[in-house]
């Protein structure tokens, strides 16, 4: 089944169209649905989705009624559905939308990262220890760079670990047991979660 958002599904079923990201939404599933399967019918699209066939026949003319997609008879009983250049711009746009929104808010947690490491280097600290996965992992690194602090990575932080010399920064993968292990290093103000 390919991956409609929860909230786009909602307002799918229930017909509460008070803007088109649903559409857009569908649209994209519906390109790569095209691309893979040119001679797709609606029920299959209505499989892969997860959409009632009826909604699928709903979307599909709200896109062609926007222009988005156009519809080419292969016969008598079948349709084929055709992302039109208009279809392609709102998914292009829907695109660098999506990146500026992503862009904004990395930027926002780098800066907030390096903030923090070089807080903690006018503190004295020397290190930066990663606890667990990080997808900031590369801008808690480059940080360190930055400010001349060396950089590891563990696993599973242990009480003996940390000599509270390094700044803990933990992953959003750690583990229950070693948050109750880091507490110890918290009280000190060594510790900052990801």
């Amino acid at each position: 089944m390919m991956g409609i958002t929860d909230s786009s599904r909602y307002v799918i079923q229930h017909g509460k169209y008070s803007t088109c990201s649903a559409e857009i939404e569908f649209l994209e599933i519906l390109n790569v649905i095209v691309a893979e399967h040119p001679d797709v019918s609606q029920r299959e699209i209505s499989r892969r989705t997860g959409i009632s066939l009826g909604i699928v026949n709903g979307l599909l003319n709200r896109c062609a009624d926007r222009g988005w997609i156009a519809l080419k008879n292969i016969n008598k009983r079948k349709l084929a559905y055709i992302v039109t250049p208009e279809g392609m711009n709102e998914l292009f746009v829907r695109s660098i939308s999506f990146m500026r929104r992503n862009f904004a808010q990395l930027r926002v947690y780098s800066e907030n990262i390096d903030r923090n490491i070089e807080k903690a280097r006018s503190r004295g600290k020397a290190e930066v220890l990663l606890v667990g996965n990080s997808e900031l992992q590369l801008f808690i690194e480059q940080s360190c760079k930055k400010h001349g602090m060396a950089f590891s990575k563990t696993e599973v932080l242990y009480p003996g670990v940390s000599d509270c010399n390094r700044y803990v920064i933990l992953g959003d993968t750690v583990e229950s047991r070693t948050k109750d292990a880091v507490s110890v290093f918290d009280i000190a103000g060594c510790v900052q979660e990801t």
